[in-house]
């Protein structure tokens, strides 16, 4: 049955425009959308936008930053407070405005509230004038550059144009990072008519793609083309993730500058495809009778019928709708086009698991370079990405080696790292809603059933979970002691059910070791989105820490959650074992049960010192093989200040190995999440660093290893504290030797 469910919003602010790309189908000129029409356009969004899943938001044109700061400085906390951490925002700009009397103020925005940034940047200078008007590239590069210093990177799309079809392999050659590739189509406003120089022929857009895909294939770690990467992934798992290669209608949604409501950006605009105005207050079933939206699902079920005997069709849906208006027919006119690349990589796809289902018949090596099309597809790790991590754990290595005064170099990579998670993101609230607990493990680290346990009430947990969604964390874990006992667990549930998540996600934690009602495991599991039970091992090792019988019970327990009809969450295993453990019988033992039950997300933690473990000494890396992580980034602090730990009677401190005197933070049972989150006093751990440690700022492996977490210093007083044992130097000592290395080395 046809649904008009867009998870995807394309606000079109402005169809202004300052530039003169020749291939644009837009009227590049028009008034601001009002307040009022974009508060509209919200309710829209909220009325006919999935309930659960994520809400992208693209603020597009004409030229969406020509709206001006003044615009965004009210769109963007509005659309934050209405979806909260379901929102994803990003903005498809030329950026030129980036470089005006505005640029800083709209920097600033876009960093405040986590805009990604997408950019139209067509190869090199001279090809992308040619297309886009003299001094475009220079004026797009020169606003990239301010994003890099707000650690915002540019997504970019290149166009190609009749006259520059044969240029693809140049523009990987002399591309840096990620890019995607786009084709000059036929328009419906007629910018782009049969024989206009830049409009491509089938034949044009096939050489675009293949030379494209054959670059990449030959030099797959030079830079990532992600157009490519989407359609070998479609090869390989017969489903496409490009808006191109999907059928569109119903999971997008356009709204012009006057509220009118598109199927896609590029219909706005245009006469009889608007399938209604937000200010008409629109529901689901009255876009689905509207005109429009009839004459768009009778195309589209055309392209179905016209391409649903095609080999190919699984992967690319027919094409573009757009496109196929344009073209006048029941088939996207690039078709034969799309068939001649989609053929091209099934082949060699296909060569390529062939070849190495024989390395490993005959015991020969099975190296990832063997492989370029299926590292492109995410079968394999990307060698583009395990390049970049090579070269940040290089600088990394070399960048410890300076003494003294911190370089601009490390600050920039600092300022990088902070900018890229977001200014005060906060990642989670550990809520610990009882000390209460069966159960004696010989490790618990928050000696449970030992402790004093006053609690909040119900009803007070159920609104912090509602001020921490509000305020943004991305996940609120309710844990303990063993949350099933808290006495008014069942109650708490039924009030969590009512919360306005705005998506964040709720965690819970528990033993599930002994006898538990299955109603409540049942509700449990329709409730929470995911549930983490601790299976330190084996049967045997399991029980000789947990109690005889633990195991069994837990087991048990899990199997009856994962038959729960109807369930919300998804299940992760949690082992505490030492590093050896882990590599020995124990950690194959939950390696082993999860595959078993199919559990996609195992967890290992060392012993901590904590509670009735605080006799456990900290693990030494000693005898452990180093290598280089293969998603490396620059480490600079152990991560406090990037979550909240919260005790059952409301205490909160800044991480739960840190509850000690004077890390208070304040209570959330007689002050809001707001009111702590406002102090600032959390963010400011994160100026502590191996850089400001008087112990760590010696340390030439500093940028590798992150420093010592804080909970273990001597002297609680003091976060940048010199007073603690280190045991990791040797261990990434050997780590740095690894730096002249390469990346599978």
């Amino acid at each position: 049955m046809q649904r008009f469910r867009p998870s995807y919003f394309m606000l079109v602010p402005t169809m202004a425009c300052q530039a003169s790309c020749r291939y644009c189908f837009a009227r590049k000129q028009g008034e601001v959308m009002t307040q009022e029409t974009f508060l509209k356009a919200a309710d829209f969004m909220e009325r006919t936008g999935p309930l659960e899943e994520k809400i992208h938001v693209v603020f597009h044109g004409g030229e969406p930053l020509l709206a001006g700061a003044d615009f965004y400085e009210m769109a963007l906390p509005l659309l934050k407070k209405r979806f909260g951490a379901r929102l994803s925002l990003s903005i498809q700009s030329n950026l030129w405005a980036l470089n005006g009397p505005e640029g800083d103020r709209l920097l600033e925005l876009l960093f405040l509230y986590d805009v990604s940034v997408g950019t139209s940047l067509d190869g090199y200078r001279e090809m992308c004038d040619s297309q886009r008007g003299e001094g475009y590239y220079e004026r797009t590069t020169a606003a990239i550059e301010k994003l890099k210093k707000y650690g915002i990177p540019a997504g970019k799309i290149c166009t190609f144009g009749r006259e520059n079809a044969d240029k693809a392999r140049r523009v990987f050659e002399e591309a840096e990072g990620s890019y995607a590739i786009h084709g000059a189509v036929p328009s419906l406003a007629g910018a782009c008519a049969e024989g206009d120089p830049l409009t491509l022929t089938p034949e044009e857009m096939a050489r675009v793609y293949l030379d494209s895909y054959e670059a990449c294939r030959e030099d797959p770690a030079h830079a990532r083309i992600s157009t490519i990467d989407a359609m070998a992934k479609a090869c390989l798992r017969g489903e496409s993730s490009l808006c191109t290669f999907r059928a569109c209608l119903g999971r997008f949604a356009a709204i012009g500058p006057g509220g009118d409501i598109y199927s896609c950006q590029r219909f706005t605009g245009l006469e009889g495809f608007s399938l209604g105005n937000v200010m008409d207050d629109p529901t689901e079933a009255t876009i689905l009778k509207s005109p429009a939206f009839l004459r768009l699902k009778e195309k589209q079920e055309g392209m179905k019928e016209a391409c649903g005997d095609c080999s190919h069709f699984s992967c690319c849906q027919g094409g573009c709708l757009y496109s196929t208006f344009a073209g006048g027919g029941d088939r996207d006119p690039y078709c034969s086009a799309y068939k001649e690349v989609f053929g091209r990589m099934k082949r060699d796809m296909a060569l390529e698991m062939a070849a190495r289902m024989k390395r490993q018949l005959t015991g020969e090596e099975d190296k990832v370079e063997d492989t370029p099309l299926l590292s492109m597809a995410g079968d394999r790790p990307h060698p583009y990405d395990r390049r970049m991590a090579l070269e940040r754990f290089r600088e990394a290595a070399e960048l410890g080696k300076k003494r003294g005064d911190l370089t601009a170099r490390v600050k920039e990579l600092k300022e990088e790292d902070l900018f890229t998670y977001g200014r005060n993101r906060i990642n989670g609230l550990f809520l610990n809603i009882t000390y209460r607990c069966p159960l004696r493990c010989s490790h618990c680290s928050a000696n449970t059933g030992s402790v004093d346990s006053k609690e909040l009430s119900p009803q007070r947990f159920a609104g912090i979970a509602r001020e921490a969604a509000a305020a943004g964390f991305k996940e609120i874990e309710f844990t303990g002691g063993e949350p099933f006992v808290y006495p008014g667990f069942d109650r708490l549930m039924e009030l969590l059910a009512e919360v306005d998540r705005r998506g964040t996600r709720f965690v819970l934690r528990t033993s599930f070791g002994y006898d538990i009602p299955p109603e409540r495991i049942r509700s449990a599991c329709r409730l929470f989105d995911k549930v983490i039970v601790s299976m330190d091992g084996d049967e045997a090792f399991h029980d000789r820490r947990r109690g005889k019988g633990v195991y069994k019970k837990a087991l048990e327990n899990l199997r009856l959650a994962m038959e729960t009809p109807g369930r919300r969450c998804s299940f992760g295993l949690w082992a505490v074992l030492s590093a050896r453990e882990r590599l020995g019988k124990e950690g194959r033992a939950v390696r082993d049960l999860a595959e078993e039950l199919g559990i996609r997300e195992v967890t290992f933690r060392p012993l901590l010192p904590l509670g009735r473990g605080c006799g456990a000494r900290m693990e030494t890396l000693e005898d452990i093989e180093v290598r280089i992580p293969r998603a490396f980034r620059p480490r600079y602090t152990c991560g406090i200040g990037s979550n909240m730990t919260a005790e059952p009677n409301g205490d909160v401190y800044p991480c739960y190995a840190w509850c000690a005197e004077g890390k208070r933070l304040g209570n959330l049972g007689t002050e809001d999440m707001e009111t702590i989150l406002g102090r600032g006093d959390l963010f400011r751990y994160r100026l502590h660093d191996v850089d400001s440690n008087e112990k760590c700022s010696g340390c030439d492996v500093r940028y590798l290893c992150g420093g010592m977490c804080r909970s273990w210093v001597s002297n609680k007083q003091d976060p940048d504290s010199g007073d603690f044992i280190c045991d990791k130097y040797s261990y990434y000592k050997r780590m740095a030797s690894l730096a002249d290395l390469p990346a599978e080395g």
